[in-house]
């Protein structure tokens, strides 16, 4: 917000890492090879994970396992409050 004789108004763009008023996010952080390392490994990884997957679908004894990774994820973003105050 700004004074405008003796008035507040609302500034006109809000805070936001874009602008640079503001703090960065966590990802927005991250140095630019770190970022271009992760997607490196991502892609890296797509084969292992389809052969995973294909494996989970077909194997009775896998079946279970398409379950770990949302799991997983529910249970991260339940906890992603401590979680931030741990990073």
């Amino acid at each position: 917000m700004t004074t405008l004789g003796g008035e507040e108004t609302l500034d006109p763009v809000p805070s936001s890492p874009l602008n640079g008023t503001a703090s960065m996010t966590a990802v927005g952080r991250w140095p630019r090879e770190i970022q271009l390392f992760t997607v490196v490994l991502l892609l890296l990884y797509i084969p292992v994970l389809w052969e995973t997957g294909q494996m989970w679908l077909s194997s009775d004894s896998y079946a279970h396992g398409i379950f770990v990774i949302p799991v997983s994820l529910a249970l991260i973003w339940m906890q992603r409050d401590r979680l931030r105050e741990i990073a």
